[in-house]
């Protein structure tokens, strides 16, 4: 359990630290910011660092117009909506 809390906690850390908890723009956006810049990570953590928490769970995803990320987030059993 200790270990889901401190990964956890590291994305929050990464989230508010990456601007995208109060970003402008796009789902699409910030996807592609997350997956392609030096600090990359995975559709994984990019989905929770981007998505959006409502009633304290996680939306799915705007995907909408990028099918190569509609792929991705399938492969890796990310929520999305196309």
């Amino acid at each position: 359990m200790r270990r889901g809390v401190r990964l956890g906690l590291a994305i929050v850390a990464v989230a508010a630290s990456s601007g995208c908890a109060a970003r402008q723009g796009t789902d699409v956006d910030c996807i592609r910011q997350k997956l392609g810049g030096v600090d990359s990570v995975s559709m994984a953590v990019a989905a929770k660092i981007c998505g959006h928490v409502v009633d304290g769970r996680l939306t799915p995803l705007d995907l909408h117009g990028a099918p190569e990320l509609q792929v991705e987030a399938r492969h890796s059993g990310v929520a999305y909506t196309p």
